[in-house]
């Protein structure tokens, strides 16, 4: 069990949908300070021409630029670490790479391939005529969340989103082109480009993959731009991301958490009744200190939900999914 200020944080073992992280994810972003350069182009994999105005950004960050009429670009400044650059365009498949600014890095040339044969693959099964009215209200709640902060998340061209049944139980949904969104409470334009979501509706699991790009607000709204700094790093604070970025660096006492060790109570009289259940131990998150550590118990061997319970406020709960 891990405390932050009063808030219980606790994994107990379900199956999760892993976008009840995505209003952290969308909404916050961090602000980067350094000076490397990242520089390259951009082609048509089929003709070897350059390719303008394609989006190149580092992913959930808002750093990114468009190529010019020579399919060029140039980034700056990015602060060292490790990153996914990522571009993208309609019509065109999407580009991925790890990049470490801390190791050299000569100009890129990145190959867009066109995205036909993607879209034909689609066109195979029609898309329901009345999806957004079916499905836009489920859709909304998984993709960005239940919370105060996502209640001021706005999806801008719902249009674009795309419903299908594949199979009996399962929903997917596609866009032809990248989502956008407003973040008003925290003060940014969010482009998301979808690159999968399924959702099962007997299991409640979502498996997806996207890419996003953030335009801070802040920049060129001096009036508000405290005001979201705040929000931003309020909404930070305690949160599952904040956990998980301490602990990789040892830094749990100095950011306010404290790990307790997290106990399993059996129920012998619903034992009996539903028959037996073994919990098991997936995994260990270590202090480096001795007889303090995260366990994370679940059924399945990929996933945990984490719950976070404040006595200043209602609890919160995050699930995320590993594939």
């Amino acid at each position: 069990m891990g405390l932050y200020k009063g808030r219980t944080l606790r994994v107990i073992d379900m199956i999760l949908k892993p976008f009840i992280l995505t209003p952290l994810f969308i909404c916050f972003s961090s602000i980067a300070f350094s000076q490397f350069n990242l520089k390259g182009k951009v082609l048509n994999a089929e003709t070897g021409q350059p390719l303008p105005s394609i989006s190149v950004y580092l992913n959930n960050t808002s750093i990114g630029t468009t190529t010019n009429e020579r399919g060029e670009f140039a980034i700056s400044p990015i602060s060292p670490g490790k990153y996914k650059l990522v571009a993208s365009s309609a019509g065109f498949g999407t580009f991925s790479k790890l990049i470490d600014t801390r190791e050299p890095l000569e100009d890129l040339v990145i190959t867009l391939k066109p995205a036909a044969e993607q879209l034909k693959s689609l066109e195979i099964t029609s898309p329901d005529p009345n999806g957004w009215e079916k499905w836009g209200k489920l859709f909304t709640q998984i993709f960005i969340g239940n919370t105060p902060v996502s209640y001021q998340c706005h999806i801008l061209n719902p249009e674009v989103i795309k419903f299908r049944m594949i199979d009996k139980n399962t929903l997917d949904v596609y866009a032809g082109e990248p989502i956008q969104l407003n973040n008003n409470a925290l003060g940014y334009k969010i482009t998301f480009k979808m690159e999968e979501f399924d959702y099962n509706l007997a299991t409640k699991v979502v498996v997806y993959n996207g890419y996003a790009f953030f335009k801070d607000w802040s920049v060129t709204d001096k009036r508000r731009a405290q005001k979201w700094r705040q929000k931003r790093l309020e909404i930070y604070k305690g949160s599952l991301l904040h956990f998980m970025r301490t602990y990789f660096v040892n830094k749990l006492d100095s950011e306010g958490f404290e790990m307790r060790n997290l106990g399993r109570v059996v129920n012998t009289e619903k034992q009996r009744a539903a028959g037996a259940r073994t919990a098991c131990a997936s995994g260990f998150l270590q202090t480096g200190e001795p007889g303090r550590f995260y366990r994370l118990f679940s059924e399945s061997p990929v996933a945990a939900r984490f719950h976070y319970q404040s006595s200043a406020g209602p609890g919160r709960q995050h699930r995320v999914c590993r594939r």
